[in-house]
């Protein structure tokens, strides 16, 4: 049982990390398409 919830909470916090990410890639991509279109 504690490993299973260990495993979730890896998995969230894995999700949460992705989902930074991903936010930042975005606004990332927005800002350098702006400056060149041929990079996203």
């Amino acid at each position: 049982m504690k490993n299973q919830v260990l495993s979730l909470q890896s998995m969230d916090s894995q999700d949460d990390i992705e989902l930074r990410a991903g936010s930042s890639l975005s606004v990332n991509c927005k800002v350098i398409s702006t400056i060149s279109v041929a990079v996203c």
